[in-house]
């Protein structure tokens, strides 16, 4: 009888396809030929950990392997504690922000900037004088290694002071650290200081005196860049230049520092719709803190869209509520908004004097706290209960003038006879009978709102 014939086991590298992602895995098949079938019959079938992007020829593994160097650096890790101060904080602080290396580059001597660097750190790291600089050194490793004194602390301010070039480069340095050089955000700062002395009489002058105290002034001015969090320049002024003109000049102080449209962030003390006037006449680019006590910023919350909602009723969706804090709120407009201003001079056939308009496009930014404004609410309401309990007790003698100003503001009531009514004020829109010297009118229209506006409150409620 003949022996069976073996036939031989065959290897061949299939590529299948995954139908969801395109990618083509390696497929390693193995197969044999069967007689009595007539065809060859798979035996077994392994992935080989390759595949082919899909648009590529190319197979590539599905993960690289580890190096065996790297797999024995894992095997090895160790873990190390180290003990560090208030200066090692600050030296590692000043190296990231890159505030050292900018130092360094406005004062290429070396002297110079070691001890500018050194000062900063121990005037940093203990909030002192420069007094105790030369104990403090013993026990602090500082960039400036020769050691420093009062009298070379004093010597180094006195050369800084003079060496305007040097500040202005180091301005220039820290405004490239800032980061966006095409359209940078930049707060601007302003803060005036009362000054007893005369060290500073070419700089302290009589002019708007926040305290109130009637002492010469001096400002300071301060930029700061929003993109790396760090200051960019800072600049002292005569107290009496007032804040606008100090922002307009600010201006081309910023591009001369490489800034070249710049965008400025201001608080509300620049609001007023004079100065926001100059700032679009003078096509500044800035962001300022409004107030709602102006019916031209308030105006936009009440103003119905097409399909008639308000933009104070987008508060409660969802799409406003800020990424990272749940109780903050926000909404936004955009609408040209008109101005009018007198010319100055006789120019293109307008005469000085002569009135003249023109609408600007702005950008209306609106937040909202969502729990502060449910607290404010409640004392609000509050506060109106207050008023009435007093006004239907007839207390209204006892109130003094902002007091009599509020309660006309959101109550109306009258004198009476005790023949006529009996019982407690009566609240408009509700019947019974009430007892009293007063005729009491609740405050509150059939549509809830307040009579008259005064802040941004929310409108109370029908009790």
């Amino acid at each position: 009888m003949a022996a069976r014939k073996e036939f031989p086991v065959k290897v061949r590298r299939v590529a299948v396809t995954n139908k969801k992602t395109g990618v083509k895995y390696i497929e390693e098949r193995h197969y044999q030929y069967d007689p009595a079938k007539g065809y060859n019959v798979l035996l077994s079938s392994r992935r080989t950990g390759e595949k082919i992007l899909e648009g590529e020829t190319v197979t590539t593994r599905c993960r690289p392997r580890k190096k065996p160097a790297e797999a024995a650096q894992t095997a090895e890790l160790s873990a190390k504690r180290t003990r560090v101060g208030a200066l090692d904080l600050i030296r590692h602080a000043g190296a990231v922000a890159g505030l050292e290396s900018s130092v360094r580059r406005a004062y290429p001597n070396g002297g110079t900037s070691e001890k500018l660097l050194s000062v900063s750190q121990y005037l940093v790291a203990t909030g002192e004088t420069v007094h105790n600089v030369e104990a403090w050194q013993c026990e602090h490793d500082l960039p400036y290694e020769a050691g420093l004194s009062e009298d070379i602390c004093y010597d180094l301010f006195h050369e800084l002071g003079l060496d305007e070039s040097g500040s202005q480069s180091l301005f220039r340095e820290l405004a490239r650290t800032a980061g966006n050089d095409e359209q940078p955000a930049i707060a601007f700062d302003s803060t005036s200081h009362s000054v007893y002395g005369n060290g500073l009489k070419p700089y302290a002058r009589q002019g708007f005196n926040k305290d109130g105290d009637g002492l010469d002034i001096y400002k300071i001015i301060t930029f700061y860049s929003l993109d790396s969090g760090l200051p960019v320049s800072f600049e002292l002024q005569p107290g009496n230049i007032p804040d606008v003109i100090s922002l307009v000049n600010a201006v081309p102080r910023a591009r001369a520092y490489g800034l070249k449209n710049p965008e400025f962030c201001l608080d509300n003390g620049f609001f007023s719709k004079e100065n926001v006037l100059r700032f679009l006449r003078k096509n500044f680019k800035f962001t300022i803190l409004a107030t709602l006590k102006h019916a031209w910023i308030y105006k936009h919350l009440d103003s119905a869209a097409e399909d008639g909602t308000k933009l104070r009723d987008h508060f409660s969706r969802y799409a406003s509520q800020c990424p990272f804090d749940e109780k903050i709120s926000a909404v936004s407009v955009s609408e040209m908004t008109p101005f009018e201003w007198k010319r100055q001079r006789t120019r293109n056939g307008v005469a000085a004097g002569d009135t003249e308009s023109k609408s600007f496009r702005l950008y209306f930014h609106y937040f909202r706290n969502n729990a502060r404004a449910v607290m404010e609410a409640s004392a609000f309401h509050t506060k109106l209960k207050s008023y009435e309990m007093s006004l239907a007790a007839g207390k209204e003698n006892e109130m003094d003038d902002a007091e009599l100003e509020f309660a006309h503001r959101y109550f109306s009531w009258q004198a009476c006879s005790r023949r006529r009514h009996q019982g407690h004020p009566q609240r408009r829109g509700h019947s019974g009978r009430t007892e009293g010297l007063w005729d009491f009118r609740h405050p509150f229209k059939s549509s809830c709102e307040p009579v008259g506006r005064a802040s941004s409150l929310p409108s109370p409620q029908r009790h």
